[in-house]
């Protein structure tokens, strides 16, 4: 399979929405992730489909789950991309997800028959270790299950619709446990949990052992 992913927290559109010409990321030192903006277009989704067609594979990919959510500014001293640990302003995103865009494409995909096995919910937006913005696990269940229902509308056939995975994070045992199990709780349709592991390091780890 061929995984697309935005990065650590990056939650850039997943298309454009129409047109075939994408605005690039601006770096932006305001967000933990270091940058904003940047999408996927049509055209380049198209060239991903192919590769995997001609190659047998499928595509997984990652939706944005902070489209339409927003967040009070911090002061303009605070650095949300180097503070840690980070202030609350900088994780604190509030409003319900905007699954317009993620609709678009997945109708899309859908209409194509394009090779998608997987679609995620957001990147590392939930528990002790989340990245761009911390999540309570009530909210992100109520993504997923607008996720859950896209999908299921692009795909009525069950034996060829995409599965809806998440929560895509790095899981601590201890510090964890209770958002795990608030969304497994508001949540019960998911049916594969997802986690994230760094054996050797994160991506800007200069000494790898």
């Amino acid at each position: 399979q061929v995984g697309i992913e935005g990065g650590k927290g990056a939650e850039a559109n997943a298309v454009d929405g129409g047109c075939d010409v994408c605005g690039g990321f601006v770096k932006d030192q305001s967000l933990r992730t270091g940058y904003r903006d940047g999408c996927l277009s049509f055209e380049r989704w198209a060239e991903l489909s192919a590769f995997c067609r001609a190659v047998g594979c499928s595509l997984l990919f990652t939706v944005n789950a902070l489209a339409g959510r927003s967040r009070t500014p911090c002061e303009p001293a605070v650095n949300c991309r180097l503070t840690k640990p980070a202030p609350a302003c900088c994780t604190d995103y509030r409003g319900g997800w905007d699954g317009r865009n993620a609709a678009a494409l997945l109708r899309h995909a859908a209409a194509r028959r394009d090779p998608v096995a997987a679609v995620a919910f957001g990147n590392e937006l939930g528990g002790a270790r989340a990245i761009e913005a911390r999540l309570g696990a009530d909210v992100y269940a109520q993504g997923i299950a607008q996720l859950r229902d896209i999908v299921n509308d692009a795909w009525p056939d069950a034996e060829t619709r995409p599965l809806v995975i998440a929560p895509n994070i790095q899981i601590d045992a201890q510090d964890d446990a209770a958002w795990l199990a608030g969304l497994v709780h508001e949540a019960p349709f998911l049916k594969i949990v997802t986690h994230h592991l760094y054996p050797l390091g994160p991506g800007n780890f200069s000494k790898v052992e």
